[in-house]
């Protein structure tokens, strides 16, 4: 498997005051780029569990079917900051505190989204260490990249750049959300159903 782009589309470095030639920051930059804001982290916990909360009580309040669903797409939204934020606590980077870091990560992150923190910091920096190596714990995730075109028809409606929706060759509402059968253009590809 090879996944390196080909050599042709990656770019010369000049360097200027923020990157070296070599590619990589200047000490100035590199001091910021490290910098780990405290308090702009707590706020965005917070503001998780700000929005959550608003989001649950405006679904209970309104008592509205399609409400439902705006919530349910929220939350799957709110889930995934949660998920991120664990994200930079795994590697240590939410506080400058590591016990901070740590139960933050574990308790006001990891734990809301059903995540157990020290279990994926475990595989995940196995997956730092062995990076598209042998051992990397996370090869099934992106093994069968890239794609083919059947299996990426839906990202390639939802990400197409400098396409108009009219240039595809079928249209979304024909069947519901999708015009054709996903099990038969699924049949040769990686993705079972």
């Amino acid at each position: 498997m090879n996944m390196v782009p080909d050599s042709a589309v990656f770019i010369e470095i000049g360097g200027d005051d923020k990157i070296l030639s070599n590619g990589h920051p200047a000490s100035q930059w590199r001091t910021e780029l490290r910098h780990i804001p405290n308090l702009r982290n707590a706020i965005s916990i917070a503001s998780i569990y700000v929005q959550t909360v608003g989001i649950i009580w405006t679904a209970l309040a309104l008592r509205n079917p399609i409400t439902y669903v705006i919530a349910f797409l929220l939350m799957g939204r709110a889930h995934a900051q949660l998920l991120a934020l664990m994200h930079e606590s795994v590697h240590r980077l939410l506080f400058r505190k590591r016990k901070l870091n740590d139960f933050a990560g574990r308790w006001l992150l990891g734990y809301m989204s059903f995540v157990n923190t020290d279990g994926y910091r475990y595989v995940h920096m196995a997956h730092h260490r062995e990076e598209f190596g042998p051992n990397e714990p996370d090869i099934p995730l992106y093994a069968n990249y890239p794609i083919t075109r059947a299996c990426g028809l839906v990202a390639q409606v939802i990400f197409q750049r400098n396409r108009p929706a009219a240039a595809f060759p079928f249209s979304l509402s024909a069947v519901g959300f999708l015009p054709f059968s996903l099990p038969p253009l699924l049949a040769n590809s990686p993705i079972q159903l």
